[in-house]
């Protein structure tokens, strides 16, 4: 009789986890596994998987040649005269389908020769473009200019980047490289917990490790030097002017910033249209002016999709309601406002 128990729950636990592994397969985020790319000389996401995002959005995301959005490789790879997107998280655009993403539009929609190839990633900043831009446009001859997606003005202030990334530093004004390489045990069990689609486990794990140790701090499976930087704000001008100097040191191709507020969204159910931002994106508008960097604004443009249509560029049907990441109605706004720009302004 203790056997047929015995039997019965085994039978019952086999197929619980059988369950929550099948589960977990479509609703859990997947792993991200790295390896070395000897054009780029740095880690990169492994070619050939599938990115799996479901906390934020719905979306899947292809990665194809040197760790780049499958999309983005094809046109770098193809020689076709090109601009190179930079971006953070707001870019790389986990939380929708590739041809929802800023990219995929512009490559659809643009009426100039241009095509367009995502390089930025979650995490990074225009620090971290500084580095990277050289060893680009040495691998792709055919990058004839950049967009830096901005995502508020953090990106371009002292004292705002997070984590392994790059950092603006003041006092004296300077860039700091980052060093977000995985670690050895990132580069062993990553790809095992992606194709295996083990990300419940692990998951698991952490709770474990959270409960056993008293400890946040996720595992290191990933990056390391996970400090967080945080300096007083200086007066942002003379920041900008080194930022923007320092920039057309490392490239002589065109390169535009494009702004992207936080708004329209919802406050205590109460619509907020004002950007917090705004008179400092004015005054760097001006100063890229200057400097002779393009600029694209998109607070109007954002407003106008919700007074008019009542839709949101931010947000998805499992976040708060015009909050977190560009949805697709945000993603199709940029690009279509970059086509409006180079016809009308060039590069």
């Amino acid at each position: 009789m203790k056997c047929r128990t015995f039997f019965v729950w085994g039978i019952g636990f086999i197929f619980s986890c059988l369950f929550i592994w099948a589960v977990s397969a479509v609703f859990l985020n997947s792993a991200v596994p790295q390896v070395w790319d000897e054009v780029l000389n740095e880690y990169v996401r492994k070619p050939g998987i599938t990115v799996r995002f479901r906390s934020e959005g719905w979306g899947d995301t292809r990665i194809g040649q040197h760790g780049l959005q499958a999309a983005s490789s094809d046109v770098l790879e193809s020689k076709t005269k090109c601009l190179l997107f930079w971006g953070d998280s707001h870019g790389e655009a986990y939380q929708v389908d590739d041809e929802d993403k800023i990219i995929s539009v512009f490559n659809r929609e643009s009426t100039t020769p241009l095509k367009g190839a995502l390089v930025g990633q979650s995490g990074l900043s225009v620090v971290d473009y500084y580095y990277l831009l050289p060893h680009f446009e040495a691998a792709f001859p055919n990058v004839e200019g950049h967009v830096i997606l901005l995502s508020g003005m953090g990106d371009v202030t002292p004292g705002y980047q997070n984590g392994c990334n790059g950092h603006f530093m003041s006092n004296p004004f300077r860039f700091e490289e980052g060093d977000c390489s995985p670690s050895p045990r990132g580069l062993r069990w990553g790809p095992l917990i992606y194709t295996f689609k083990l990300e419940f486990a692990y998951q698991v794990y952490l709770s474990i490790k959270k409960i056993v140790f008293h400890s946040d701090e996720p595992v290191d499976t990933g990056n390391k030097n996970l400090n967080v930087l945080r300096q007083k704000s200086v007066p942002p001008d003379d920041a900008w002017e080194f930022l923007l100097a320092k920039l057309k040191r490392v490239t002589k191709k065109p390169i535009i910033f494009v702004y992207f507020p936080y708004i329209p969204r919802f406050v205590n159910g109460v619509l907020d249209l004002k950007d917090s931002k705004a008179e400092e994106k004015i005054r760097f508008q001006k100063g890229c002016a200057a400097k002779g960097f393009g600029f694209i604004d998109m607070t109007d443009a954002f407003k106008t999709l919700y007074l008019q249509k009542k839709k949101l560029p931010r947000g998805f049907m499992n976040t708060p309601q015009g909050q977190g990441h560009l949805n697709a109605q945000g993603q199709a706004l940029i690009a279509q406002a970059l086509n409006k720009y180079l016809l009308e302004v060039g590069l």
